[in-house]
């Protein structure tokens, strides 16, 4: 089941970013700009860096930083 979409304007996901990444946790978020859906917001995770080994890596990288 995927989780429910969002549309955004580019404009108010600048001024709102923090807003829109803890948002992510229960929903995607589409980024229009004038009108046009131009990307699209996820969660990252295992799943995501699954998709290839060196983005994996950064993945690993980056959490290993935070920690």
């Amino acid at each position: 089941m995927s989780k429910p979409r969002r549309t955004v304007p580019a404009t108010e996901l600048r001024v709102r970013l923090g807003e829109a990444l803890k948002a992510l946790e229960d929903e995607d978020i589409v980024v229009e700009k004038g009108g046009v859906p131009v990307a699209l917001l996820t969660r990252y995770g295992k799943e995501v860096a699954g998709m290839g080994a060196e983005i994996e890596t950064l993945y690993e990288r980056a959490l290993s930083k935070r920690a």
